[in-house]
């Protein structure tokens, strides 16, 4: 077949296809979406930087100082008002929770078992089935230097046993209310002796014995009417400012004595 002239042949249509082509294909859109688009031109000098977009979930690219950091060898904490709220109030209910914790192991202390109880030295105060625990004061108190210038040194005789003995004055607050007693009493030809109870105080115990201790002996109501005499004329005494009468409690079965075992 002849040519005409000026016409191309097929191979020069096939080379010069791709160049054209080339020149007429443009950009994907996916990869401009995945920030892979050309660069920008830069801004002129003096203008105001875009705006940054915001990132991921809505959040904003502010960045935020942290509220732990370490500065010249110190700990500094940076905390928002409502942080420092929150574990303010956080502390409190953990030193609160402390304390009732604490008091909840606390084991308390066993409830004494026993049935002691301190009763009243005199009869004439409260009626009462039992009578307090008397013990002898020592020696050198009982009798010193004063009683044995007076001969009041005998008045210390043991008491015989399975006897009764009147207590002439009980409740007594020192030793020395009970020594005026007993020394009035040795004027008066009544020997007695000076006790210290279980509470500290002090009784005056007469050294007669009775084998009973009612009211209806004779023998033991004319003895205590004597007594209760002598208490009248103790408290009448210019030298006497104390207030004891040896007055015994007439509502009991009988007077107040102590059974020498």
């Amino acid at each position: 077949m002849a040519k005409k002239k000026g016409s191309k042949t097929l191979i020069e249509l096939i080379n010069a296809a791709p160049a054209k082509a080339s020149k007429q294909l443009g950009v994907p859109a996916w990869f401009e979406q995945a920030g892979n688009a050309p660069a920008q031109p830069d801004a002129p000098e003096g203008a105001a930087p875009p705006p940054m977009p915001p990132a991921a979930g809505g959040q904003t690219g502010v960045q935020t100082e942290p509220a732990v950091r370490v500065s010249g060898g110190m700990i500094e904490l940076s905390l928002s008002p409502l942080s420092a709220l929150l574990i303010g109030v956080g502390v409190i209910v953990l030193i609160f929770g402390a304390f009732l914790l604490g008091r909840r192991s606390v084991v308390p202390a066993p409830a004494p078992t026993g049935n002691k109880t301190e009763a009243p030295l005199r009869p004439d105060v409260l009626r009462i089935s039992g009578r307090p625990r008397v013990v002898p004061v020592p020696a050198p108190p009982a009798v010193g230097p004063r009683e044995a210038a007076v001969g009041m040194a005998l008045d210390n005789t043991p008491r015989k046993k399975e006897r009764y003995y009147l207590v002439i004055q009980s409740i007594l607050p020192e030793y020395e209310n009970a020594y005026k007693i007993k020394r009035f009493l040795h004027t008066r030809g009544i020997r007695a002796t000076i006790h210290q109870t279980s509470t500290n105080r002090f009784l005056v115990k007469d050294l007669q014995p009775f084998k009973a201790n009612r009211w209806s002996d004779q023998e033991v109501t004319q003895y205590v009417q004597r007594i209760e005499q002598l208490g009248r004329e103790y408290m009448r005494a210019a030298d006497s400012n104390d207030k004891y009468d040896f007055r015994q409690n007439r509502g009991s079965t009988g007077p107040y004595m102590i059974y020498e075992r």
